[in-house]
């Protein structure tokens, strides 16, 4: 299958006429603060260039995990009684929100909440043992 080479005075001409703002305003000042961010003399900031290092290797750590599916990002979720509380009262408030809340899969506010809340003892002090 053969290509046929595009006319070098067409495309010359279109790139000519093209709208070069964006690149030469936008796009390349971003790319030299990017390249060129070298700290001071005495300072004790990094250049971007170490911080892209950085996101490179936290990034793979972060997404070290896979399955058949791709990549896993490993994470926490912790729950205290008044979130599993809000996440009850947003479901029942909005079906849109309500679906994601069940495919959340959170625990049960029975799992989480304690079965009695119980307070001080009357007094301020506690409760004296045995009668």
């Amino acid at each position: 299958m053969a290509t046929i080479p595009p006319d070098t005075e067409s495309v010359i001409s279109r790139l000519e006429a093209a709208d070069r703002l964006l690149i030469q305003q936008v796009f390349k000042p971003i790319a030299n603060e990017y390249r060129i961010s070298i700290p001071g003399p005495g300072s004790t900031e990094e250049g971007m260039l170490f911080w892209q290092a950085w996101v490179n290797h936290a990034g793979n750590s972060l997404f070290s995990t896979a399955d058949a599916h791709g990549p896993i990002r490993r994470g926490l979720f912790l729950l205290s009684c008044n979130s599993v509380q809000l996440l009850d009262a947003v479901a029942q408030a909005n079906p849109q929100l309500g679906t994601l809340v069940t495919l959340l899969n959170a625990p049960a506010q029975e799992d989480v909440c304690p079965a009695s809340q119980q307070g001080p003892a009357a007094g301020g002090g506690t409760a004296p043992a045995g009668g």
